[in-house]
């Protein structure tokens, strides 16, 4: 299940056109097949290049150990990058990590914060994170 969440995300993310489509293309169908090493090797460059898509997917395959070893802080640098430059889904996977203390110190305000950042942004997801924190006081009143 959650390797075919992983390519429906990185195939919605690879939705926009950009100078990188054609590697993000084949990272997709790298993902896709279970290819996860190559779809690493494609994205990688990218995310060096400072693609939020790129960056994102490179720090859900470190969350998830596909293609690289499974590396909770390392994903989060990724994440990181990727919701600095406004990116909804990052924001909401940094604010998950805050949130349950996965490669970073848990901190319930700190993740309430990003996951607000993504449902400002209109990200369901995220939206639900931070109706959830507000119904049980986790970082919010």
């Amino acid at each position: 299940m959650y390797k075919s969440l992983f390519v429906a995300i990185i195939l919605v993310l690879s939705l926009g056109a950009s100078v990188a489509a054609a590697p993000l293309d084949d990272a997709v169908a790298a993902a896709h097949k279970g290819e996860y090493v190559v779809a690493h090797q494609l994205l990688h460059p990218l995310a060096e290049k400072g693609d939020a898509r790129a960056q994102f997917n490179v720090g859900y395959l470190y969350a998830n150990g596909w293609g690289v070893e499974q590396d909770p802080t390392e994903a989060v640098k990724w994440y990181r990058k990727a919701a600095a430059q406004g990116l909804p889904v990052a924001q909401y996977h940094l604010g998950m990590g805050y949130a349950f203390g996965e490669g970073v110190p848990a901190d319930k305000i700190e993740g309430a914060r990003w996951f607000r950042r993504a449902a400002d942004q209109g990200y369901p997801i995220a939206q639900f994170a931070l109706g959830f924190a507000y119904a049980n006081g986790s970082g919010v009143p």
